[in-house]
């Protein structure tokens, strides 16, 4: 009986654990509890090799980052998109 109210505790913990948002490299979050972020992985994987492939200004790289999201379908258009 111990055994399966571990079990269940670190299931339950593992499921919650992937309703959080997604943080890239500068800070910036995609999804939320609802919204789930782990399913923006692969979008941010791509935009996060599309800012080294271009040879982003390091200064510009996190609003750059937020924008190819926004293309790659994360919500909420950034400012710096236009």
């Amino acid at each position: 009986m111990k055994r399966f109210a571990i079990a269940t505790a670190l299931l339950g913990s593992l499921a919650v654990s992937a309703c959080g948002p997604i943080i890239d490299s500068y800070g910036n979050k995609y999804g939320g509890f609802y919204d789930y972020g782990y399913k923006y992985a692969g979008p941010l994987a791509r935009c996060e090799g599309e800012v080294y492939e271009k040879n982003v200004d390091p200064a510009s790289r996190s609003s750059y980052l937020q924008c190819c999201m926004y293309r790659n379908g994360a919500p909420g258009k950034p400012a710096a998109c236009g």
